[in-house]
């Protein structure tokens, strides 16, 4: 019996046939195979992505209240009192050091049960708590009665005004009028303290309570700008805020603003705290 051979064009189609496959199978599976490889972040570099920022739960049993932060926002400890505050809590690195230029002694979570209170000269000196108390206790009752109440409907507006006061107002009142003309001028300076030629950036609301910021604004004339922006979460009684505010010469990212929006936005409060 005669055995069939192959032609030479047979084994030229078939080589070639070999040839293709062979070519399909490497894009198939070990190009991918590379292309799986490169997607990787970072892999080239010999680096591994980097992991989140895990949470920390922060609890008062005393207050009853409780709240998440960063961990990279170091660890907490008491931080510095404010008239009208039921906490303040200080981050060992996000806050800064008690040391540090006062535009970095900022950051500290704080909780006020006071109205119209607020951290990092946010809105001027006459609602921070701590420039407040330059003015004597009758010129403040009058000043408080002529004061925009904050609330999350105005706050943007107000963040957005120059001033918040208007002397105007004043005139007329026993306690104000009792003041010399140089104290009564030492007011107005207060509405502005640590907030000259103050740009707002950006100011949104994420819900019905809570609003996230950012202005610029000079200590004085002749400093350089300041970046000012944080969360505030406006609550019910027995708690008037729940606010964080941040100062610092380095412009925040959006991500920076919103992690501090979620800070404030997971404070809860349980009403079977031990506070007297």
């Amino acid at each position: 019996m005669k055995q069939q051979g192959y032609s030479p064009l047979s084994i030229l189609l078939l080589t070639a046939l070999l040839a293709i496959n062979g070519f399909f199978v490497y894009e198939l599976y070990f190009k991918e195979s590379d292309i799986a490889k490169k997607t990787v972040p970072g892999e080239e570099a010999g680096l591994k992505p980097q992991a989140a920022d895990p949470l920390i739960s922060y609890r008062d049993e005393k207050l009853g209240i409780s709240f998440s932060h960063p961990a990279s926002f170091g660890s907490t400890s008491p931080g510095v009192y404010r008239d009208g505050t039921a906490a303040v809590i200080h981050f060992d690195t996000f806050s800064g050091s008690i040391s540090d230029q006062p535009q970095q002694n900022e950051g500290e979570a704080t909780i006020f049960t006071t109205p119209n209170r607020f951290t990092g000269y946010l809105l001027g000196g006459l609602y921070d708590p701590l420039s407040r108390g330059t003015a004597g206790s009758d010129v403040l009752k009058e000043i408080d009665r002529q004061l925009p109440i904050i609330s999350i409907g105005n706050f943007c507006e107000e963040l957005n005004r120059p001033t918040h006061l208007d002397p105007a107002k004043l005139k007329g009142a026993k306690a104000f009028e009792s003041l010399t003309p140089v104290q009564q001028h030492s007011l107005l300076d207060i509405d502005l303290m640590r907030s000259i030629n103050s740009k707002v950036v950006a100011c949104d609301r994420i819900n019905d309570e809570t609003v996230i910021f950012h202005k610029t604004a000079q200590d004085n004339a002749e400093t350089p700008y300041v970046h000012v922006y944080g969360a505030i979460r406006f609550l019910k009684t027995p708690y008037a805020s729940f606010q964080i505010v941040k100062r610092s010469f380095t412009e925040p990212s959006k991500q920076d603003i919103n992690t501090l929006g979620a800070l404030v936005t997971s404070f809860e409060h349980s009403a079977t705290s031990t506070r007297k």
